[in-house]
């Protein structure tokens, strides 16, 4: 089955999913407790996104600084952001795919899994290897007019 046709079943089964994981879980150890749970994952997950969202430009700044593509860098930042965003959903099992996401050993090799399947091009170097800039001229194309 293909991505989209996979993203679309689980559309459809995530919603009766959770119902049962409700039902189960809230049965199990009371209402209380489970609403409790998805207010605890609504903070923790608030919190985490706005954390990602300072982390994660310094992080691919670094990495542009070091000289080396940040298709990594990019990549787990992404798939941290949606774990968080997955944790700010109602619901035990988006908080548990969100859990996983968050886990930095298997958000790193999800995210080798997707490099392996790239292709990443660096982009051109701006300066001169001495370290000096590369000094250019250019004008608009309105000036010609």
């Amino acid at each position: 089955m293909r991505a989209p046709g996979l993203l679309l079943l689980s559309f459809l089964i995530l919603p009766f999913a959770e119902i049962f994981a409700f039902i189960r879980i809230g049965s199990g150890i009371g209402v209380w407790p489970v609403l409790i749970w998805v207010a605890a994952t609504l903070f923790a997950g608030s919190a985490l996104l706005a954390h990602q969202g300072r982390t994660m430009p310094l992080r691919l700044r670094q990495a542009v600084a070091e000289g080396r593509p940040p298709a990594l860098e990019m990549i787990e930042g992404t798939l941290a952001w949606f774990g968080a965003l997955l944790l700010l959903l109602p619901g035990f099992v988006t908080d548990a795919i969100g859990a996983v996401l968050l886990l930095p050993p298997l958000r790193r090799a999800i995210a080798h899994a997707f490099l392996r399947r790239m292709i990443v091009v660096p982009p051109p170097p701006t300066r001169r290897e001495d370290g000096r800039f590369i000094e250019t001229e250019w004008r608009r194309d309105e000036d010609d007019r």
